[in-house]
């Protein structure tokens, strides 16, 4: 399976018959490469892109800090 979850690829990682595998990238032309790469986990490159496109970097901050607070809050509500 590929896919930009994190609960999705953590779970393909402890299931017998489930394999993860990602897209491979080109960071400098910023295109997709259409290979597949079976039995690893790929990274989104959102932030890169972005970053590589012209985002400010103050937006780029707050955008990680939302993230890092949203998944703080999603393994609470799992452990909770």
């Amino acid at each position: 399976m590929t896919t930009h979850y994190p609960e999705a690829k953590d779970y393909a990682e402890r299931e017998e018959n489930i394999v993860n595998t990602r897209m491979t990238f080109d960071q400098n032309t910023l295109k997709p490469l259409y290979q597949l790469i079976i039995g690893e986990s790929g990274q989104s490159c959102a932030f890169y892109i972005v970053k590589q496109l012209g985002m400010p970097g103050r937006m780029l901050k707050r955008a990680a800090d939302d993230k890092g607070r949203l998944r703080v809050q999603l393994s609470e509500k799992k452990s909770g």
